[in-house]
């Protein structure tokens, strides 16, 4: 027992064949490929990126970019590995609270990258998201080429989606 009174936190993930629960309800959704891009550092970003990728299972892939300078973080893995998907976003945050708050993003790059992800190998996935996490900086920087990227997605098949992570950011 450490004498300084700490607590320890533990996480542990398990995979678990079906087999094993042969009485469970198979999965009705179908399997889904999503990739997060990561635009902000603001207190409420990580908890919204952890709730989108907290119901991905086995059958899902999901990845992570950010937007910063719109490069890869974590190429789509099982979404049942979600030790390595909150501990890549948890890096990216923290890169981004350390950036000044002036730079510029390459939200449309970032666009570009997950869209290569998800349109290189369907490997089944008819549902096929990028979700865009944002303080709404990288959507103002974007301009003409953000607005080109998600067309591009669209005409791939890929639903892109963004949910603002300040609370007094507006809707457009």
């Amino acid at each position: 027992v450490p004498s300084w009174g700490g607590e320890i936190l533990l996480r542990l993930d398990a995979i678990v064949p079906a087999a094993a629960f042969p009485r469970a309800a198979p999965s009705v959704r179908e399997p889904e490929a999503l990739v997060v891009v990561v635009d902000g550092a603001g207190p409420n970003t990580g908890p919204l990126v952890d709730a989108a990728l907290d119901d991905a299972g086995e059958r899902d892939r999901a990845g992570v970019v950010e937007s910063a300078h719109g490069r890869a973080v974590m190429p789509p893995v099982p979404g049942s590995n979600q030790t390595l998907l909150h501990a890549a976003v948890a890096r990216v945050l923290e890169q981004n609270a350390r950036r000044r708050a002036g730079a510029r993003r390459n939200l449309a790059g970032a666009l570009r990258t997950a869209r290569g992800w998800l349109t290189a190998a369907h490997d089944g996935h008819r549902v096929r998201q990028i979700l865009v996490v944002t303080d709404g900086i990288g959507v103002a920087d974007g301009g003409p080429r953000l607005a080109a990227e998600v067309l591009a997605a669209r005409h791939a098949g890929v639903q892109v989606l963004a949910v603002a992570a300040p609370d007094g950011l507006s809707p457009e």
